[in-house]
């Protein structure tokens, strides 16, 4: 059953000491013992309350005390330095008169919180220390950081409960009240990308199971949420097809389409359209009819199969060649490797089947590119595989991670709990310029001890600063035991940006391509008999597969 945010934060207080402040006089154990712990809602709208008590504070004196809360709360460990709280809240008025209103508010603020507060006592729950002003996180519970906290166990253990207790603690989005507030825009818009990649990753576990309107379901609120996903739309089209219901996925098409017109005034991307005419040609889920079919054992093929395991057939040779430069066996060593090819030729599961071996290898693996939502943010591939990896970590492994390297806690949800926020020099907008040596540093720190194989996926979902943080990882690559792989869609036709970045790393030999192309008959037979291992498959079968599929993986795996 689901935990509902009320019973994670029914546990006993903790036997906190002083939570110290501004001022002199230590808070006594006995009292800080019988102060009751805050419960602290930003999710769906501010709410604040003792929960001991069940009383809930709603009278603010000063406007400025209650926002003071909020951004602390807001903030991921909950700590900033007054200065950073005077640029967000007075960045028009003079240092003086600004301190004096931070010192009115947080004196407003403590007050509020805690009305039987003696003079000159310190706060159990604001602490002001050194400049910097923290909400004690023994005694001040924030949703939040239990939104975030079960979304990493259900990220970690890709189990259907976590995901619904996940779920079911966003209440809504961040503090709709200042939706047009700077200060939390950019933690709303992480918060909610958060939970659509939960949505996102609940359908897949469902369609593993084999739930698939289940997994339907999922698809469908992440569209309702954000129409404009074209990834998604994707998985819904080829979760229809394979149900059974091709009209359903017909106008999930025409519903893409017609929305990224709309809202972005684009077209659907060619692996979309190309999906699209496979199914509308009964391509995606056509298989031999039953009468031509002699069966090894009795009964019949069913309407609809699935292979009991995933198979990987005709791609030997060119696993072969990736792993032998994983391993450094080649003289022209390289940072990147580019798998490229036709929609559904199997780039993605040519990259995982490479990652499956190089993790039995003993790579240390980092994965990305799963789910729609890579492309969102900056470095989207590279901030998944990330997490991918440091959600696996230990818990003082996280937390010396995010010591370290304080941009990468800004950008992982894993390694943001519980964790106390580290200041940072720069702005959200020059974010990036943290954002990047952090990784670089990182990956290269971890490749000199062992080889690091970092699988980005999807290249084309890289916006220009992660290009550029790509092309200098080659450079760096080249010279350790790192090695980066992803897909691009054709990266002969490419234009901007990834096309100058390709021209580049093509002039300096830091990137070897691979064109992968379709199965030959040969390996069409095999994969089709890998497929049906129970089924005795004539060659005159194989041939007419091989016609209608042209040797293309996607349309082989979808028949029926």
């Amino acid at each position: 059953m689901p935990v509902s945010f009320a019973r994670l934060v029914s546990s006993s207080v903790p036997n906190a000491t002083a939570a110290g402040g501004g001022g002199t006089n230590p808070v006594p154990s006995s009292l800080a013992d019988v102060r009751s712990q805050l419960r602290v809602r930003l999710l769906g709208g501010f709410r604040l309350e003792h929960a001991n008590e069940g009383r809930v504070v709603s009278d603010w004196p000063r406007r400025s005390a209650k926002t003071l809360t909020k951004l602390l709360a807001t903030h991921p460990g909950h700590a900033l330095h007054r200065e950073q709280i005077i640029d967000v809240l007075w960045p028009d008025v003079d240092l003086e008169s600004a301190l004096n209103s931070f010192g009115k508010a947080l004196h407003a603020a403590r007050r509020v919180l805690e009305p039987d507060l003696p003079r000159r006592q310190d706060s159990a729950y604001l602490r002001l220390t050194d400049s910097m002003l923290v909400l004690n996180s023994e005694r001040v519970i924030v949703d939040v950081d239990v939104f975030e906290e079960l979304a990493e166990e259900a990220i970690r253990t890709g189990d259907i409960a976590p995901y619904q207790s996940a779920l079911q603690a966003y209440s809504g989005e961040l503090l709709p009240e200042d939706r047009y507030e700077a200060w939390c825009a950019e933690r709303r818009s992480a918060l909610a990308e958060l939970k659509l990649r939960l949505l996102v990753g609940l359908a897949e576990v469902y369609e593993g199971r084999r739930a698939c309107n289940e997994a339907a379901d999922q698809l469908r609120e992440v569209l309702r949420q954000d129409p404009t996903r074209e990834a998604v739309h994707q998985q819904l089209m080829r979760l229809y097809a394979r149900m059974g219901t091709p009209d359903q996925a017909v106008r999930q098409f025409h519903d893409c389409k017609d929305v990224l017109r709309r809202e972005l005034d684009l077209a659907p991307q060619p692996e979309t359209v190309s999906l699209y005419d496979a199914i509308r040609a009964n391509q995606f889920a056509q298989a031999p009819s039953l009468d031509r079919v002699r069966l090894d054992v009795p009964g019949s093929l069913p309407r609809r199969w699935m292979p009991e395991k995933r198979v990987f057939v005709g791609r030997e040779q060119v696993l072969d060649s990736m792993s032998e430069h994983l391993r450094g066996g080649n003289e022209a060593r390289v940072g990147l490797i580019v798998v490229s090819g036709e929609a559904g030729v199997g780039k993605t599961r040519l990259l995982e089947e490479f990652a499956s071996r190089a993790e039995t290898e003993g790579v240390t693996t980092l994965r990305g590119g799963k789910g729609a939502h890579a492309s969102q943010f900056t470095c989207g591939p590279f901030a998944v595989a990330l997490e991918d990896y440091m959600s696996r970590l230990p818990a003082a492994a996280r937390h010396e991670v995010a010591r370290q390297y304080p941009a990468l806690a800004r950008l992982m949800p894993s390694l943001r709990a519980g964790i106390a926020a580290q200041e940072s020099a720069s702005e959200l907008r020059d974010y990036h310029l943290d954002i990047i040596p952090s990784i670089v540093q990182f990956l290269t720190g971890m490749a000199r001890s062992e080889p690091v194989l970092l699988v980005l996926g999807d290249l084309d979902e890289l916006d220009e600063i992660g290009l550029n943080l790509l092309r200098y990882l080659a450079h760096v690559a080249a010279n350790m035991p790192l090695l980066m792989v992803g897909a691009l869609r054709d990266p002969d036709v490419e234009a901007g940006a990834r096309s100058r970045m390709i021209e580049a790393m093509t002039r300096e030999q830091l990137w070897l391509r691979i064109e992968l192309r379709c199965l030959s008959p040969r390996g069409t037979a095999r994969l089709v008999r890998a497929i049906l291992p129970t089924v005795r498959v004539g060659d005159d079968i194989v041939a007419e597969i091989y016609e209608q599929s042209r040797g293309n993986p996607l349309f082989i795996l979808g028949t029926r």
